[in-house]
């Protein structure tokens, strides 16, 4: 796996257990808003083990954190035994970490299931908690191509079928190359369903001899003699080549038809075994157009049509301009696709490396971007012009509510993005969209693509809170935009000192008795929110209560809630949609006004 690889899995991991635990990671570490006694008395001892064995897992790292209470870690000792001492009483998260292992929070029963807040009580000496990891899957078969022959150098991506604003999308979870067998082995993968994918080698040596081949048959015939008296058969006397196409596993041009592939924590699936069929091939040529087109080195990538976001894997072929913004794609298989460039000035043109932009500034060069669809035949296709269009900002002014407005320097400090909801989650190779806030309270982003946008504001001025950010009476931190070929204005994003309304109250099963163990959902009536399953949502969250059944859901938005508790974890991908609809008939209604906490007791749900 390339360092990439391994950065886009690692961070991939990473949003899948944050985004199970919800956007109030300080919920977690305090489920009720009391602070730490002054005292630290406390100890506690406990080990790591393995989820599905019980065996002990050394070379584990145990932290425990709370608010106000600065994160301690230790390794466990041989026997996987930990113990922290001298801790304050107060409400803390507790969390086992290990390579190639996931889970290991305090009461977590399942890989992605969704830890509890850890309490101590004063002068507590609690002894044989035991926290869970669970190994990471993987995936394991073989590319064959025509003739049964073993490929080699193939790649083969593990795509992981991922709740992403609102819809399904497929995210690369993790890639290698076959090796001299054309055997592959995909690891570190968290539990859930994925797609897999063949891609045969796309060095530039390759895609050299393949154009040069396909645009002069007698190079091409030259090749097939020689291959002929090496006793490799006799030579094709079509002059057009063959090579493997993308295949989605197990056979098939687009994702929609693949066959999803589960993995379970510690899982194996073998006999993940492609089957290559070789197709003739062409050669597709074009320009890259516009009145800001860079001087060469522009990537352009060819991806099957209707793929929903600019940087999905299923990447046909990618190709380079030349100075005057010519490119050529060698080697495509017969299909639909569509040519895409998109050009972030902090990424650089995908060639190049990018420009060093300051922190806390925007880059002087446009956001580019272009999309053009073309049907790939049996024929060469030459004359492909990609007009590019600069990105879209979004600008407007804070307000504030409450107090003096924050001193400018605490304005410039404000972190501001897009968030793109038709996008993969950020992680090494995701852009960023980034947005400046100036000393005088006005705001404007980067351009962007055409798409939906989710509003994100992060390092907000202490004692500050983020009401809403409205554009003509929406809601751009809850609700997306759609963004156009037009720069959306007039953006009024409001900042208060009020804290936030809060819905709080305790978890009982029917005996009456706290249930701890339960998992406690809160999501918006509107529908419209639903599109935000993201990390960072504000009105489509998961809780776990604290020992005594208290629990508790601070900043929430005005508006009308659902909120139920359910026994043990939340079922898998609970933010779908088809599953929301079904909560919403066992849920309790709660209506937030701006702020005040609302207390609201609740029965596990059957």
């Amino acid at each position: 796996m390339t360092s990439s690889a391994k950065a886009f899995a690692g961070s991939a991991l990473l949003l899948l257990t944050v985004a199970l635990s919800g956007a109030h990671a300080a919920q977690q570490a305090g489920a009720a808003p009391t602070p730490s006694s002054v005292t630290a008395t406390a100890q506690i001892i406990g080990s790591v083990v393995d989820g599905r064995s019980g065996q002990p897992l050394t070379g584990s790292v145990v932290t425990i954190a709370g608010r106000g209470v600065a994160a301690r870690h230790v390794v466990v000792d041989p026997s996987g035994r930990f113990v922290f001492r001298d801790l304050p009483a107060g409400n803390f998260s507790l969390q086992a970490t290990k390579a190639g292992y996931v889970g290991g929070g305090f009461k977590q029963q399942q890989a992605l299931g969704l830890p509890a807040p850890f309490e101590i009580t004063a002068d507590a000496r609690l002894a044989d908690l035991t926290l869970r990891l669970w190994k990471l899957g993987v995936v394991d078969g073989s590319v064959t191509g025509d003739g049964n022959e073993p490929l080699v150098g193939v790649e083969v991506h593990a795509l992981r079928h991922s709740l992403i604003g609102g819809g399904w999308h497929l995210i690369d979870a993790g890639n290698v190359t076959t090796d001299d067998r054309g055997h592959f082995r995909i690891g570190n993968l968290p539990p859930g369903d994925y797609a897999l994918i063949a891609r045969p080698p796309r060095t530039r040596e390759v895609s050299l001899l393949l154009s040069t081949l396909a645009a002069n048959p007698a190079a091409a015939a030259d090749v097939m003699t020689a291959a002929t008296m090496s006793g490799h058969g006799d030579p094709e006397l079509d002059p057009r080549m063959r090579d493997y196409p993308l295949t989605v596993f197990p056979l098939g041009a687009a994702a929609d038809r693949a066959t999803l592939v589960a993995i379970s924590a510690g899982g194996e699936q073998t006999g993940a075994d492609f089957h290559l069929k070789s197709a003739r091939i062409v050669r597709v040529t074009g320009m890259v157009a516009g009145d800001s087109v860079p001087s060469g080195g522009v990537s352009v990538r060819l991806v099957p049509a209707g793929s929903a976001s600019e940087s999905t894997p299923l990447e046909a072929a990618i190709a380079a301009t030349d100075d005057e913004g010519h490119f050529a794609f060698s080697g495509v298989t017969p299909g639909v696709y569509d040519a895409i460039v998109v050009l972030n000035p902090f990424q650089g043109n995908g060639v190049a490396p990018p420009p060093a932009i300051p922190a806390g500034t925007l880059p002087a060069d446009p956001t580019l971007w272009g999309r053009t669809p073309v049907t790939v035949a049996l024929t060469d296709f030459s004359g492909l012009t990609i007009q590019l269009h600069k990105g879209s900002t979004v600008s407007g002014r804070l307000s504030f509510d409450g107090a003096d407005p924050p001193a400018a320097q605490d304005l410039a400090q404000i972190g501001l993005r897009l968030d793109s909801l038709d996008q993969p989650p950020p992680a090494a190779n995701a852009p960023v969209w980034r947005g400046r806030v100036e000393p005088d309270g006005q705001f404007r982003t980067m351009g962007v693509p055409p798409g939906r946008y989710l509003l994100r504001l992060a390092n907000l001025p202490r004692g500050w809170n983020a009401r809403s950010a409205l554009v003509e009476g929406h809601d751009v931190l809850d609700w997306p935009m759609e963004i156009g070929e037009h720069d959306v204005a007039g953006v009024t994003i409001a900042l208060t000192t009020r804290p936030l309304a809060a819905i709080t109250g305790t978890v009982r099963d029917g005996a009456g008795q706290p249930a701890p163990e339960s998992t406690l959902l809160i999501f918006a009536v509107d529908r419209t929110a639903w599109a935000d399953t993201g990390p960072l949502s504000r009105r489509l969250r998961a809780s776990r209560p604290i020992r005594s059944g208290t629990y508790y859901f601070p900043a929430l938005p005005a508006g009308e809630y659902c909120v139920l508790a359910v026994a043990g974890d939340p079922p898998p991908n609970w933010q779908d949609s088809a599953l929301l609809e079904g909560l919403m008939r066992r849920a309790t209604r709660v209506h937030v006004d701006v702020s005040g906490v609302q207390t609201v007791d609740l029965e596990v749900s059957k």
